[in-house]
């Protein structure tokens, strides 16, 4: 399928700091079953193109940066404006030249080391429990992937994509002056209708040891019309050793160093996820605190001075990232705004919210 979408955000900065970012319509909210990880591949041997520009880009100070996400697999650059300025065309032109692919001895080193990033995920017992459950409860694998998808991707089909990232659907300028000019034609692999629920994926198999897991997800995503409410008010319950949720779980009973939470993107939505790691022998005291914190009248554990001391904190960090634009070149890139609906957040909306989006009955249960 020929396709032809551009975007140009080009932000100003007098700071003499800069980002540059091009970005590709490739990720896993575009992958069939069987395909599963090989936008993230692709990624890996798309950065090799740039290989003969880093002791330049060293010699600058300017940073590179590959990565994939739900639906962007990103190339950037950042820092001095005047060093930015300096490669970002070079470094444009190699990335989306079609004749600067990789030979099969190339592709089959990239596949062993992201065969090798994905045993490594899931041998940790933490990183590989939380993607467990996003595919567990949502039918839902992220960027890693699976295995066998990547596994089995051969060196053709990866010529075939790699010619995809002639067009970048996306160009993020920020205190740099780059021509942005692009050309070419493009493709977009067709981006599936994900239907969540709970039907059997694969699961991998991670260390257990001597903790488990316990913590809630939410049984519904979050609208992305709600995403940056919902994460603020998940970091007024849950951030910073001075959190109600952080006291009952460490400050009050001491049943874990750390409680964690998180938002993340999934086609559609957001998934919230709640969690603690604790020892099994305490693990029905955790799963007793979640239980008792999430049911009743939650407004008791968000005082109006909690919110106004979160609301500010946010509030700072907007001002920062005005005063230094180019660290937003991810979020503009992602299109995501963690300020959305936020900034005219009364303590009453959030109560409401709050009781609306956090109740009990809203999430399961999980414990591994």
């Amino acid at each position: 399928m020929v396709y032809f979408r551009f975007m140009l955000v080009d932000l100003k900065s007098s700071l003499g700091l800069g980002y540059f970012g091009l970005g590709f319509d490739f990720g896993s909210d575009y992958e069939r079953p069987g395909t599963y990880g090989v936008s993230h591949l692709i990624e890996h041997l798309i950065s090799k193109k740039v290989n003969p520009m880093l002791s330049r880009m060293k010699r600058l100070g300017v940073e590179y940066d590959f990565y994939t996400s739900r639906d962007k697999v990103v190339a950037s650059l950042t820092g001095l404006s005047r060093a930015v300025e300096e490669v970002a065309i070079e470094f444009r032109d190699r990335v989306v030249d079609g004749s600067l692919l990789w030979d099969v001895e190339e592709f089959e080193n990239e596949k062993r080391t992201v065969l090798q990033e994905y045993e490594n995920c899931f041998n940790e017992q933490l990183l590989g429990v939380v993607l467990n459950t996003l595919r567990r409860h949502y039918s839902y694998f992220n960027p890693i992937g699976l295995s066998e998808d990547v596994g089995k991707f051969s060196y053709e089909e990866s010529i075939f994509l790699g010619r995809g990232f002639s067009l970048p659907s996306k160009v993020v300028t920020i205190g740099v002056d780059v021509p942005t000019v692009v050309s070419g034609e493009s493709f977009k692999m067709k981006q599936p209708s994900h239907k969540f629920g709970k039907y059997e994926v694969r699961l991998e198999e991670v260390p257990t040891g001597k903790r488990v897991f316990v913590g809630l997800v939410r049984k519904e995503r979050v609208s992305e019309s709600k995403r940056a409410r919902v994460e603020f008010l998940l970091s007024c319950l849950n951030d910073g050793i001075e959190s109600p949720l952080n006291q009952e779980i460490r400050g009050k009973r001491g049943l874990s160093y750390f409680s964690g939470g998180f938002t993340s993107p999934i086609s559609g939505g957001s998934v919230v996820t709640l969690f603690a790691m604790t020892g099994k022998r305490e693990k029905s005291k955790l799963r007793e605190v979640y239980r008792e914190f999430f049911s009743g009248d939650l407004s008791r554990h968000l005082s109006r001075e909690r919110f106004l001391d979160c609301y500010s904190s946010l509030m700072v960090e907007r001002e920062k990232s005005e005063i230094l634009p180019f660290t937003r070149g991810t979020e503009i890139m992602l299109g995501e705004d963690p300020y959305f609906g936020v900034v005219n957040f009364s303590y009453e909306d959030a109560i409401e919210m709050l009781t609306e989006e956090f109740s009990y009955d809203k999430f399961e249960r999980i414990e591994y």
